[in-house]
């Protein structure tokens, strides 16, 4: 016994060991020797900005004459810098929080923000949350409040619009809490689209892994089952680790010992409930929706891409038809973003999943920031439910602001440039061994155009990068936390 002890504890160590070198390793590369070059490029890129074409500042104010303010609670997420940018461009004054943990992001060295907090996530400490929200809102007369959640704190964000941020008499660009809750569980969700006549594939929800083997076996046992035919066992909790499985169900019939076996392993309970749900085959989407009053203002549509680190807008047709339909006979407000698959075989189109939040797709609005601004101030004169707009709000934009009966769909322009993550593209260019592969891989980091890094506001591009990827670093030699990959878009470490 006390030598099984000892070998265990032995490689406890040599694990703890391979962690820290691992960190201390990236963090060399990573400080020792892109940090040069990257600061170099930013201080030559601010100097030139600075001394040959300086900004030249715009504003967009109410009647009063007062900028717009909008409190964006973006933390270390590339989507919440997008943001910033965004509602700058339009003329408004942005607030921007982060948390204590992730308080050396991109969006807190933009030029884009007027003025930096640091409070806790709302999942995590709601109340202390809440209330620094609040305080921020009163003392800084917040306009407009936007939350950037994360996918576990989009229910808590949703719930603190509802219960501080309007009391304290700001307006949210967030969907309801009802709302969100019924678009964040993917078995709702679906019931929801059938009830709407919104295609989605069959989907079952489960609550334990028995459960999940009954249905299983069930649809292999109908008269209409195809033995190829798959599907996709998922979680409806985020779930990092797990994302989803994918299986014939002709499995339970002949190896049922091995399907059963590979279930046990998967938490699957009433409180981390699964879906079964039919695998389509064919090309995945990603989209980025603002709407209101049920109305959809802003739309971008992109292929899906491996870690969701690569964004080139397209049209799809029958994806912006499917988005319109779904959000005016819920009559959304709010972002949301939706995935899709489009069937290989019969070109119908499928929505998959919905993400209440809003989607890093809204960086594909880069070269047309100046008018998604101005379309979010049009939930200033949101009105609340059972009240009229005049009853619920008393704040009124000026004649420059679009009215929504006379707003059009703004989608990213043709030829906007994919959106990546440099960084990210260097790690998959290092790795590519095969000459076509490597020249290929240039040419679309040459042809692209990174997320963070903006002529008018460089200094994100290096903080994002070097400050808060070093930050977590840092943060998982102290836990002694190992990680397999760097999400650059998100700014953190993958476990």
């Amino acid at each position: 016994m006390a030598t099984t002890s000892t070998l265990n504890a032995n490689r406890t160590w040599v694990a703890k060991a391979g962690t820290v070198f691992h960190c201390l390793l990236f963090l060399f590369l990573l400080e020792g020797v892109l940090l040069p070059l990257n600061l170099a490029a930013c201080l030559i890129t601010h100097l030139l900005r600075k001394f040959i074409q300086p900004p030249q500042p715009s504003t967009s104010s109410d009647r009063t004459g007062k900028p717009v303010t909008v409190l964006i609670d973006g933390g270390r997420l590339s989507k919440g810098l997008f943001l910033a940018r965004i509602c700058k461009a339009a003329g408004h004054r942005v607030i921007y929080t982060s948390t204590s943990s992730t308080n050396l992001c991109g969006g807190r060295f933009s030029s884009a923000i007027d003025v930096h907090y640091t409070v806790p996530r709302s999942h995590e400490n709601y109340d202390k949350c809440a209330s620094e929200i609040r305080n921020i809102i009163l003392k800084e007369k917040v306009d407009l409040y936007i939350p950037v959640s994360t996918a576990t704190s989009a229910q808590t964000d949703a719930k603190l619009a509802e219960e501080v941020v309007t009391p304290a008499g700001a307006k949210s660009v967030s969907l309801t809490q009802k709302d969100t809750i019924r678009l964040d569980d993917k078995s709702t969700f679906s019931k929801w689209c059938e009830s709407l006549d919104a295609p989605v594939p069959t989907t079952i929800p489960v609550n334990s892994p028995q459960e999940a083997f009954d249905h299983i076996k069930r649809l292999a046992t109908q008269k209409s089952a195809s033995p190829s035919q798959k599907y996709l066992l998922k979680s409806i909790q985020y779930d990092d680790a797990h994302r989803s499985e994918i299986f014939s169900a002709s499995l339970a019939l002949t190896n049922p010992t091995a399907l059963q076996s590979r279930l046990s392993t998967l938490e699957i309970t009433p409180s981390r409930t699964w879906i079964i749900q039919q695998f389509i085959r064919g090309n995945e989407y990603c989209t980025h929706v603002l709407a209101l009053d049920g109305k959809v203002l802003d739309l971008s549509i992109c292929p899906s891409s491996h870690w969701l680190l690569q964004y080139t807008p397209i049209q799809h047709s029958g994806i912006t038809k499917w988005i319109e339909d779904f959000v005016s006979k819920a009559n959304l407000s709010g972002h949301i973003c939706f995935d899709f698959i489009e069937d290989t075989d019969t070109k119908l189109v499928y929505c998959i999943e919905c993400n209440p939040r809003v989607s890093t797709a809204v960086g594909c609005f880069r070269s047309v920031g100046a008018q998604y601004g101005k379309r979010i101030e049009l939930f200033l004169n949101r009105s609340q439910p059972g009240k009229t707009p005049s009853q619920s709000y008393s704040k009124v934009v000026t004649n420059a602001a679009p009215t929504l009966s006379k707003t059009s769909l703004l989608t990213p322009p043709a030829r906007t440039p994919t959106q990546y993550w440099l960084y990210h593209e260097l790690i998959l260019l290092s790795r590519t061994r095969r000459v076509k592969a490597f020249a290929s891989q240039l040419y679309a980091i040459v042809a692209g155009q990174d997320a963070l890094y903006d002529v008018e506001d460089p200094w994100p591009f290096f903080a994002q990068n070097h400050l808060l990827i070093a930050q977590q670093l840092l943060l998982h030699i102290r836990i002694v936390r190992p990680w397999s990959e760097i999400d650059w878009n998100l700014g953190r470490l993958i476990d």
